[in-house]
């Protein structure tokens, strides 16, 4: 039976990897199913007892099923977003795209305006992807080493909602213009989409990310050779709405509401996805903003005498002793708070380092392919001994017959 269905009017129910591969493949079990083509997309018009699977970027698909679940023929539509997470951040059960529509849900009950329509339009579609090339790549330094004595960690209390809480720039009222011009009271954010720097009034120049905190990723991310009279300039002025009250219940509630962490921090990434990056200028300020921050407190903490041996995007591992810049009386969003001290440590490189605390427990990071169990039983030093091979980030690819698998490192 025909019947007249438009699927953009059904919500998505988000699933994790293993569930879409597992959903798949029951669907394809049942033998009173049908799956229509790949090219076969109907958008108002469907049967009964019908699937579908639509791949809608390089990471992301969706499954689109038409049938009796039990209660008569209901329509049901579900996404996977390859999020590309590390071992050390399993799927907690919520997506990206999931957190995003929690967020956006108590953007638009706060301010009576959705997350979208507050910060762009559908006519910056194009724009945004030249706004994308504006986002940094996130920080990483690394000293190797030995064992090391006399460490100290400070890591940042939830660091993109914090960010993200302060004044971010919108599309509405924008204009470019011709040569690098700097950012002003009225228009606080400029782009520049050829060098792909950005300034922000009062606060910083990417050009100030040359420093040997953020050299390798600024000669990879930046086009220097851009003479400022051949630069375009994307002025935009302060949206007058908000994340701050949102991001700060969350926060409060993260304790009681698991999800709360994902739901802050997953959304940035969404802001700028590779197919549909309509928010990219949101995520560009806030990550910049806090590599901005931590190359601030990397000088503070040289500038005491103490040595830098390791930063990520929240936290910095340094050898000497405690510095007035870390908060140790109580924990906010956005407070670099002292997290570990008097520990032994030793860097292998980037997001790869064990300490040992004064206790004798050994604390083991790094994105590898290795049990819970066997890291637990590292001890100091261990970490040199691993192949390259299991210290890397999972790679997911989708297979020609529609499932997402993880592949080896060189594949």
């Amino acid at each position: 039976m025909v019947i007249t269905l438009n699927w953009y009017q059904e919500p998505y129910e988000y699933l994790s990897r293993e569930q879409f591969n597992e959903l798949l493949d029951s669907l394809r079990a049942d033998p009173k199913l049908e799956e229509i083509p790949k090219t076969d997309i109907r958008r108002f018009c469907f049967f009964d007892n019908t699937f579908q699977v639509i791949t809608l970027s390089r990471t992301a698909s969706e499954i689109r099923v038409r049938k009796d679940f039990g209660k008569g023929m209901e329509a049901h539509r579900y996404k996977y977003q390859n999020c590309q997470e590390t071992v050390e951040q399993q799927n907690t059960g919520i997506s990206g795209g999931a957190a995003y529509d929690i967020l956006d849900g108590m953007f638009t009950h706060r301010h009576k305006i959705s997350i979208f329509k507050a910060y762009t339009a559908k006519e910056y579609k194009e724009l945004s992807f030249r706004i994308k090339l504006c986002v940094p790549p996130q920080i990483h330094y690394a000293v190797p080493c030995g064992i090391e004595e006399d460490g100290y960690i400070g890591d940042v209390s939830s660091c993109f909602p914090a960010e993200a809480s302060k004044p971010l720039p919108t599309l509405h009222g924008s204009k470019i213009v011709p040569g690098r011009v700097q950012p002003t009271e009225d228009f606080p954010f400029a782009f520049y989409l050829n060098s792909h720097h950005l300034a922000i009034y009062d606060e910083f120049d990417t050009l100030e990310f040359k420093n040997r905190w953020y050299m390798d990723y600024y000669v990879q991310q930046y086009a220097s050779v851009i003479d400022d009279l051949e630069e375009e300039t994307l002025l935009c002025p302060k949206c007058e709405y908000s994340f701050e009250p949102v991001m700060r219940r969350l926060y409060n509630g993260r304790n009681d509401h698991a999800e709360n962490k994902d739901v802050m921090n997953k959304t940035i990434g969404v802001f700028h996805y590779n197919g549909n990056p309509r928010l990219a200028h949101l995520s560009a300020v806030i990550i910049a903003r806090s590599i901005y921050k931590m190359c601030v407190r990397a000088n503070w903490l040289e500038s005491e005498g103490n040595k830098v041996y390791h930063i990520s995007t929240d936290a910095i591992l340094w050898q000497g002793q405690l510095s007035p810049c870390v908060c140790t009386d109580y924990k906010d969003m956005g407070k670099f708070m002292l997290q570990e001290r008097n520990i032994r440590f030793t860097v292998r490189s980037t997001n790869c380092y064990q300490y040992e605390r004064p206790d004798g427990t050994v604390v083991t990071k790094f994105s590898g392919n290795v049990p819970k169990a066997e890291r637990d039983a590292m001890r100091l030093g261990d970490i040199w001994t691993y192949e390259d091979a299991r210290i890397a980030f999972k790679k997911i690819q989708q297979t020609e017959d529609g499932h997402y698998e993880e592949v080896s490192a060189d594949e």
